[in-house]
């Protein structure tokens, strides 16, 4: 009877089962260990915390999860991060917690933060919009090297991102942004990648002469235009005719001065002008040079004046009516909108 098949079966399936039981205290001995283990790392992790060694702290909490995941761990190691500027990494992590106490995962201490902790990431999150006027087939877009889906703004680190587009038959865009907290629209066209097409053997072309080579080699620069010439010269006539008015209003008044004095000398002396043998007569004939002299510098300075206002008009007039051109150049935006906050924690609680 022992060597039937029946009898075979039966015996191989008691040996299982008793290798099972006898493996069964060793997996749980090693189980155990395990979670200990991860007790301790996450008690490390806690004084390093303390001592705002985020660093250490994050990598001790990593070891830990590698062990076992709780809501605990995850909520610890999204706080080092945090401080360590890895907002992204705080937030999925912050999610993952949530997730674990959703599917009955017991913290409630860890519960009662998650919700300020969450806000807190997410408002120090910079998520990046890219908006395509069109999106041919074979269109990729990276960011920092890693492949991206266009539509749904994407969540990054506050700093410098580098943004790479690319599609057959299109010219490749390369961009580099420094990116804040919120949101930043950017908008990009791709333009179409026309190689010029190969033509029939063109004739030759005659050498351009030594002049045409001069011009090709030396370009022209940009020379003045005819208004600026014009209001140049209006304002030099305009400086010289009142600098030349000033002038001789100065010395007419001068020579008008001396005038009166030769008049007061004379008027106490009873010769008169009209004999020329007046002992006067020197004076009578510096009395009308001086007036001589003011009534051409009275005219010379009308003159001067008189051109002035006419220069002064033409001025105004050239450029009022005389156009100039203006270029205007378009620029692309990267505007960011949304929250930003400050934040700050320091707590501790159960594994």
């Amino acid at each position: 009877m022992s060597g039937t098949p029946g009898w075979s079966r039966l015996a191989l399936g008691c040996e299982a089962l008793l290798a099972l039981a006898m493996l069964c205290p060793t997996a749980w001995a090693q189980s155990g260990s395990q979670v200990a283990e991860a007790k301790q790392r996450f008690l490390a992790a806690t004084e390093l915390e303390a001592a705002e060694r985020w660093s250490d702290a994050a990598r001790e909490l990593e070891r830990a999860l590698e062990l076992k995941e709780t809501p605990g761990l995850r909520f610890h190691l999204a706080y080092c991060q945090e401080h360590l500027g890895a907002y992204v990494e705080a937030l999925g992590n912050y999610r993952r917690a949530q997730m674990l106490i959703d599917q009955g995962s017991p913290a409630e201490d860890v519960a009662e933060l998650l919700g300020p902790a969450l806000e807190r990431a997410e408002a120090r999150v910079a998520r990046l919009e890219v908006a395509f006027e069109a999106r041919p087939e074979g269109m990729e877009l990276r960011v920092d090297g890693r492949l991206v889906e266009p539509g749904e703004p994407m969540e990054l680190n506050p700093g410098e991102h580098s943004l790479v587009v690319s599609a057959p038959g299109w010219l490749r865009i390369e961009r580099t942004l420094s990116l804040g907290a919120g949101l930043a629209r950017l908008p990009l066209r791709l333009r179409p990648d026309v190689a010029p097409s190969p033509a029939a053997s063109p004739e030759p072309a005659s050498p351009p002469s030594a002049f045409e080579d001069r011009r090709a080699e030396s370009p022209e620069p940009a020379g003045v235009s005819a208004r600026t010439w014009v209001m140049i010269g209006e304002s030099l006539t305009l400086g010289a005719a009142l600098a030349t008015g000033i002038a001789f209003a100065l010395r007419g008044d001068h020579d008008q001065e001396t005038a009166e004095l030769i008049r007061g000398s004379l008027g106490e002396l009873t010769a008169t002008c009209d004999d020329p043998g007046s002992p006067v007569a020197e004076s009578c004939a510096q009395l009308r040079d001086a007036e001589r002299r003011s009534d051409d510098a009275a005219l010379v300075s009308t003159v001067s004046f008189v051109t002035a206002g006419a220069t002064a008009g033409a001025l105004i007039l050239t450029a009022w009516l005389w156009p100039s051109q203006r270029s205007s150049r378009g620029a692309t935006r990267l505007l960011p909108v949304g929250p930003r906050a400050s934040w700050g924690l320091s707590s501790q609680f159960a594994f």
